[in-house]
C-alpha cells in the first residue's frame, strides 16, 4: 500500500467534529519516550468522551517515524494527569467498586495461570508481590492466597486504596508509583496489569520497577493491542483516550522492555474478549542486563498506520454498506412511485411487506 493510499485512509478515519475544549486544562507537546525522537506522523484525531473536566479534550495520537511507537501528542501536563487520577478517574469509571472487584478477581486467575509455569518451584516463603495499580486489590489478593506471598500494592485513589486495603488486608501504598519510595530489590514479582498506557514516562517507569524487582525477578505486563482494535463495536473515541498516554504493540513494547534492561520469558497477543473494544498484549519479563546488540528489530510506522487503518476501515465498511443499500432502495422505491399507478404501486409495496402511501399517483 503506498503513502498515497495511507493518507487517503487517514482522512476517512479521522473523527474531526470538534467539540468543546476545556478552557482550564493547556496541552503541552512532548518527544518519544523511546528513542526521543519527534518526526511522527498523525495516526488518530479524535475528542474525549469522559464526562468529567476532560470531555471534548482534544486526542491526538501520533506514531514515531524512527521507532514506531504511537503516543499521545499534545497531552495534558503531569500535574493535571495526577489531579485527575486522584479525583476523578475512579468517579469515572464506576461508583460501585463491587462488581469491579469482580471482574479483576476473574482476571486474577487468568494471569496465575499465564507465568505460574515460570515461577520457580523453590522460592520460599518470603515471596514478596508488588502489585502497579493495583485497585480494588483482588489481582494482588488472588495472587498472593494461590503462591502464600506478602503484598504490598501502589494505588494513588486514597477512597480506592482505603477500600482495597480494608477488604484484604495487605499492605496498600496510597501513592502515585513514580513517588513511592520503596527500597531497592525489594520483590519477587511486580505486576502492572492494565497500567503502562498509563505512564507518562514508560521508559523511566520500566527503569524504577527494574530498581524495585530483586536480581531474576519477574515482570507481568498486560497492556491494549494497538494492532487489534474492534472498530465494528467500537467508536475511535472509545478506543483512543486522553488517560491513555501511549499505545503499544508488540514489537514497541518488546523494544522498551530491552532497553529498559529486562528479558521477555513469554509474550502473547490475546483476542477481543466480548464487550472489549480492543485485543491485549500479555508479557512476562525477567530482569536482566541490558544488551544493546539484542534490541528487537524496529517496527515500521508505516506497518502500524496499515494495520490501524484497515481495522477502522473494516469496522465501517458494514456501516458503509446499510447507508448505500438503504439509499439504493430508496432510489428504487421513488422511480417505481413516480411510473406506476397509486393502486399497483401501494399493492407491490404491501406484498413487501410495507405499508401502503397514501397519495394519488402520476
Amino acid at each position: 500500500m503506498c503513502l498515497t493510499h495511507l493518507l487517503m485512509i487517514q482522512k476517512l478515519c479521522e473523527n474531526v467534529t470538534p467539540k468543546n475544549n476545556t478552557p482550564n486544562i493547556q496541552l503541552e507537546d512532548i518527544l518519544c519516550a523511546c528513542c526521543g525522537g519527534n518526526d511522527t506522523t498523525k495516526l488518530i484525531k479524535t475528542y474525549a468522551l469522559h464526562k468529567g473536566r476532560c470531555y471534548g479534550l482534544l486526542c491526538r495520537v501520533v506514531i514515531c517515524k524512527s521507532c514506531g511507537l504511537a503516543y499521545l501528542n499534545p497531552r495534558m501536563s503531569a500535574e493535571d494527569y495526577r489531579e485527575f487520577y486522584l479525583n476523578e478517574y475512579w468517579q469515572l469509571n464506576t461508583n460501585n467498586l463491587a462488581p469491579v472487584a469482580s471482574r479483576h478477581s476473574d482476571l486474577a486467575q487468568k494471569i496465575l495461570e499465564f507465568f505460574s509455569t515460570n515461577i520457580p518451584s523453590d522460592l520460599n516463603q518470603d515471596l514478596r508481590i508488588l502489585d502497579i495499580g493495583c485497585g480494588t486489590g483482588e489481582t494482588l489478593n488472588h495472587l498472593v492466597q494461590k503462591t502464600h506471598a506478602t503484598g504490598y500494592g501502589i494505588e494513588p485513589s486514597e477512597s480506592v486504596a482505603r477500600w482495597a486495603s480494608e477488604k484484604h488486608g495487605h499492605t496498600i501504598i496510597q501513592k502515585d508509583f513514580f513517588d513511592n519510595q520503596l527500597p531497592d530489590n525489594q520483590f519477587d514479582l511486580i505486576v502492572a496489569s492494565a497500567v503502562m498506557e498509563h505512564f507518562l514516562e514508560p521508559f523511566q517507569g520500566l527503569r524504577e520497577i527494574k530498581r524495585l524487582i530483586k536480581p531474576g525477578g519477574l515482570l507481568f505486563i498486560r497492556v491494549p493491542d494497538l494492532e487489534r482494535c474492534d472498530f465494528h463495536h467500537s467508536s475511535t473515541a472509545k478506543i483512543f483516550k486522553v488517560v491513555h498516554t501511549y499505545y503499544f504493540t508488540k514489537d514497541t513494547l518488546s523494544t522498551l522492555l530491552s532497553k529498559a534492561g529486562f528479558e521477555i520469558v513469554r509474550i502473547e497477543r490475546m483476542p477481543i474478549q466480548p464487550g472489549e473494544s480492543q485485543g491485549e498484549i500479555w508479557v512476562l519479563a525477567k530482569d536482566g542486563q541490558i544488551k544493546l546488540e539484542h534490541m528487537p528489530q524496529v517496527q515500521s510506522y508505516r506497518q502500524i498506520l496499515v494495520s490501524v487503518y484497515s481495522a477502522r476501515l473494516r469496522g465501517l465498511l458494514p456501516y458503509w454498506y446499510m447507508q448505500s443499500k438503504k439509499r439504493a432502495k430508496n432510489s428504487v422505491r421513488n422511480i417505481l412511485r413516480r411510473t406506476l399507478p397509486a393502486n399497483l404501486y401501494n399493492r407491490l409495496r404491501k406484498q413487501a411487506g410495507e405499508k401502503s402511501d397514501a397519495h394519488s399517483g402520476i
